[in-house]
């Protein structure tokens, strides 16, 4: 059996972007894989039927968000074309480029190219194009190439910046951007707008008969707001009206039924600040009623399992009407199934709970639903949910392969779940990984992985840079400590509370394991996480002395400098620590690891990307800085040109570079 090597993250393949064919019966799928020798991360378009089973449909590598124009076309978005790619690149004008092909065969064909820069499309019954696009304000009307470049040179030389935020991570300035609707028409080469100049579209989703279209919006000037809005766009006049049920709400993802009932999830944000779980609600446009569905679910919408696996979008899906249900994913406890939402309001799991499982996207396929999903330690692949006999819940049948030769040849470290009680008698779970080869009479090196978010979850999942770590003879350990995601809001309210009782979950999470694990070293435990888990990273190594190697990844040191200098800072600082620098300073400063640098024994290694603008280079520096102001042994490994998702979808050889860089100091220092 192999070792899970730094690299083998290489070998798996992750999935996004399921479309059905217009007749039900072919599954397209955008399929991801890191290239390791051309440092980039694939995308190929696959199918799926019943009697041709999975094969691949393009090569080239650069073909993502397929959609189907009838039982046999489809068109996709691509940059194969590397000489196009190359000049666009250099110049950096906007342009998305349009191919077509048939499922049952042939070579690709060049469809149209569109000078903006489009994220998602849809083809309309009349020709024209539905797209969502970014809107730069400066040169969205100019369209001579020559003016373009003008314009770009201009602000390559000055950035000017009048609103926040002014820089989004992934993304770098968007001063004055926005997500705008639009239709484009090929047969004139000209785009519309739909959404006005200071409208930035969140979500949207068309009904039927794609004549209108429901979207969800936030206008802002100056400063972005929490709260938006739900609108109703009408493709026939091109109004756009707006039907929220209330101006202070945060509308998180909505649908259409069949018979044009909307669908939405969200909350009012107050009792529980931006992490609140909100409710399903229907509204009927015809006179704007709306209904709340679930009174008594207490849980999110969405997969918020952790895993460096996954590329392409997250994939969760939005609520889909199936059998006079809603279909969605709800993260609960550590999982995220596939529910069902009835009409009485009641949320009930779809599938068995015999395996684990953490489902992404799904859709319906020959009348059966295909999901996108983890299975306990296995990789993704696509599964249809079927009955396993006659009354019994519905199981999982793989439909593909993708990973399955790969992960049977490599030793997997099964986690084993821990269940501890903290201090005030809240019952936590974790788990525990052995190191490969375990022999019990040996004393091993433990290493605390902390998750981000901080509402997130992790579960027994696949996660290959615990797998490793595994393999190359560490224990390794992991849990959900309060703030976590999937047991409901109050658990996940950790508002004012960073590094309080979240600390004591996770030191009552290892104190149990080392007592209950006497062959783990309790002299020789190293810590790690990043974002959230970098934080409490930070706050660690300056509270206590027991851990004698510390990783902190893309980490919040400062929450005053936090504030100021990150895209979400002055209103998530604001919600999450309950105070900004004028209302209370001293509690800033307070929850701050940086107050407490001068505490710190623990050899401190640091990793971060210097387009992070989710926790900016700022907060790497400073607490950097201050351990080797006070002497502690530390190191900083700043990666160029790689944001906030460097762990997960970063250039392969900067995320192999990462993982050495932490696993050699763990090695060094344990």
């Amino acid at each position: 059996m192999n070792k899970v090597s730094l690299d083998h993250f290489a070998a798996l393949r992750s999935i996004s972007s399921l479309q059905v064919s217009a007749d039900g019966h072919v599954l397209c799928f955008a399929v991801h894989q890191p290239d390791l020798e051309n440092n980039r991360n694939r995308s190929d378009l696959w199918l799926y039927d019943r009697e041709g089973g999975t094969r691949r449909l393009t090569t080239s590598g650069s073909d993502r968000h397929p959609r189907w124009l009838s039982d046999s076309e489809l068109v996709f978005l691509s940059n194969r074309d590397q000489s196009a790619e190359a000049d666009q690149k250099e110049k950096n004008i906007p342009k998305t480029i349009f191919y077509q092909i048939n499922s049952h065969g042939g070579e690709a064909q060049k469809l149209m190219e569109i000078p903006l820069e489009v994220s998602k499309f849809e083809p309309l019954s009349d020709g024209r194009w539905l797209i969502e696009f970014t809107y730069h304000p400066e040169w969205h009307h100019l369209t001579e190439e020559k003016d373009i470049l003008e314009k770009m040179e201009q602000a390559s030389s000055v950035q000017v910046i009048d609103e926040i935020p002014f820089w989004q991570n992934g993304s770098g300035f968007t001063n004055k951007t926005r997500t705008a609707l639009g239709l484009y028409d090929p047969v004139k080469n000209a785009s519309e707008m739909l959404t006005d100049q200071l409208s930035n579209v969140e979500d949207w989703v068309y009904d039927a008969e794609r004549h209108r279209i429901v979207l969800i919006q936030s206008q802002f000037k100056n400063k972005q707001v929490i709260y938006n809005s739900l609108a109703i766009c009408d493709l026939t006049d091109r109004s756009v009206k707006d039907i929220s049920h209330r101006d202070d709400f945060y509308y998180e993802i909505c649908s259409v039924a069949p018979d044009g009932t909307l669908l939405f999830y969200g909350s009012d944000t107050s009792r529980y600040g931006l992490n609140e779980n909100g409710s399903f609600y229907s509204l009927d446009p015809a006179d704007g009623s709306v209904k709340r569905l679930t009174e008594t679910f207490d849980g999110s919408f969405g997969n918020a399992v952790g895993t460096d696996i996954k590329l392409g979008s997250k994939g969760n899906s939005r609520p889909l009407y199936f059998g006079d249900q809603w279909l969605f994913v709800t993260t609960i406890g550590s999982e995220a199934p596939l529910v069902a939402l009835a009409q009485d309001g009641s949320v009930s799991r779809v599938a068995s709970e015999s395996s684990a499982s953490a489902c992404y996207e799904f859709a319906i396929v020959d009348g059966q639903i295909a999901v996108v999903a983890l299975l306990d330690q296995q990789p993704q692949e696509i599964y249809a949910l079927k009955a396993c006999d006659a009354f019994g819940p519905l199981g999982f049948d793989p439909l593909t392969a993708l990973n399955h030769v790969v992960a049977q040849e490599h030793f997997i470290s099964v986690p084993e779940e821990i269940r501890v009680t903290s201090k005030d008698g809240t019952e936590l779970t974790g788990w525990l990984m052995k190191p490969y080869g375990f022999d019990p009479l040996r004393r091993y090196t433990g290493i605390l992985n902390i998750h981000g978010g901080p509402k997130t979850v992790y579960g027994p999942f696949y996660y290959h840079e615990m797998q490793h770590w595994a393999s190359e003879g560490f224990a390794v350990m992991f849990m959900n400590p309060r703030g976590s995601d999937g047991r409901g809001n109050d658990f996940a309210d950790l508002r004012g509370k960073y590094g309080s009782v979240d600390y004591e979950d996770l030191m009552c999470f290892v104190d149990a394991v080392v007592e209950q694990h006497t062959w783990i070293d309790n002299d020789r435990l190293g810590v790690t996480g990043g974002s959230y888990g970098g934080f409490m990273t930070n706050w660690i190594i300056g509270h206590t002395h027991r851990f004698k190697a510390a990783a902190s990844q893309r980490s919040i040191s400062n929450w005053i400098s936090k504030f100021g200098t990150t895209d979400i800072g002055y209103f998530f600082v604001t919600d999450q620590i309950s105070a900004d620098p004028w209302s209370d300073f001293e509690l800033l400063w307070d929850q701050s690891p940086l107050k407490y640098a001068d505490k710190v024994k623990t050899p401190t290694l640091f990793i971060h990307s210097d387009e992070d603008y989710r926790c900016w280079t700022a907060e790497v520096y400073q607490m950097f800085t201050a351990l080797k102001y006070h002497g502690v042994q530390s190191r900083l490994c700043l990666f160029h040109g790689e944001n906030h998702e460097l762990s997960r979808s970063g250039k392969p050889k900067n995320r192999v570079r990462r993982l050495k860089e932490i696993t050699d100091w763990m090695r060094t220092y344990l």
